[in-house]
This record gives structure tokens, C-alpha cells and sequence, in this order.
């Protein structure tokens, strides 16, 4: 499946190597505004799910779930941990400018009755190797 253009990207490439946190802040406020907020104001997510889609995992792209690394919501921000399965961190595949993967984010909020959102969130997963001077 294709990478919507409006996907939400990530700047800084990811080396297949890191551990770390990456957080996305939902916008809040009235139906009306622009750019149109995620919530509206008084509503918070009821729930949420992040999967990799077909291509992102066959890149070896997994979500944490482990103690301290699963996906967490609070104050406006779900906070999730991305790695790359160790086995295919050395691929070729993450040369030079590396690959767009994808995560599927599908939030359901507190509204009544609830409403579920859906969107797509890239990471360009690149070897950021440091090269001696």
C-alpha cells in the first residue's frame, strides 16, 4: 500500500539501530478551526492501536510492547518505541538515503459516539554511520 502524501513524517532519519521514543502531540480544539484539530475540546482518546503494515514489517519495522517500551497516551501525546529487528538492521535496503516505512495509527476518542481516526506516520529508517575524521 502506498504512503499517503499527507502522512505525517518524521524529519530526522532513524539508524535500524536506535532505541528511542518518538511522541506525537494531537491537536485540540474546535471542529471549526484551522488547520482542523484531532480532538475536540473536552474529548480524549479512548483507545489506540499502532500496527506496521506489510511492507514496514517485511522491513523487519516492529512497535515495543515490552515493560517501560509500550505505547502510552498521555496529556495529548502517544509516545511509541520503533526498532528494527536485529536480524535485518545491516540490510542493504537502509543504504544511502534508506526507505519510508509506515505505521498505521487508529485512534477511537471519547465522544459519544466515539469517533475513529486513522493516519499514517512515516519514518525514513537510514545507516547513520559516524565516520572518522
Amino acid at each position: 500500500m502506498p504512503i499517503p502524501a499527507t502522512a505525517l513524517a518524521f524529519e530526522q532519519p532513524v539508524d535500524p539501530s536506535d532505541v528511542q521514543d518518538y511522541a506525537i502531540t494531537l491537536s485540540q480544539g474546535p471542529a471549526d478551526a484551522k488547520p482542523t484539530p484531532f480532538l475536540l475540546p473536552g474529548e480524549t482518546v479512548a483507545s489506540f492501536a499502532m500496527t506496521v503494515g506489510a511492507e514496514a514489517a517485511a522491513a523487519g519495522l516492529q512497535i515495543r510492547s515490552d515493560a517501560g517500551y509500550a505505547p502510552t497516551y498521555v496529556a495529548n501525546k502517544i509516545t511509541f518505541w520503533p526498532v528494527i529487528a536485529a536480524g535485518q538492521q545491516g540490510s542493504a535496503l537502509f543504504d544511502g538515503d534508506g526507505v519510508r516505512l509506515a505505521i498505521e495509527l487508529t485512534v477511537v476518542t471519547s465522544n459519544s459516539p466515539a469517533r475513529t481516526k486513522q493516519r499514517s506516520i512515516v519514518l525514513r529508517v537510514a545507516h547513520l554511520f559516524a565516520t572518522a575524521a
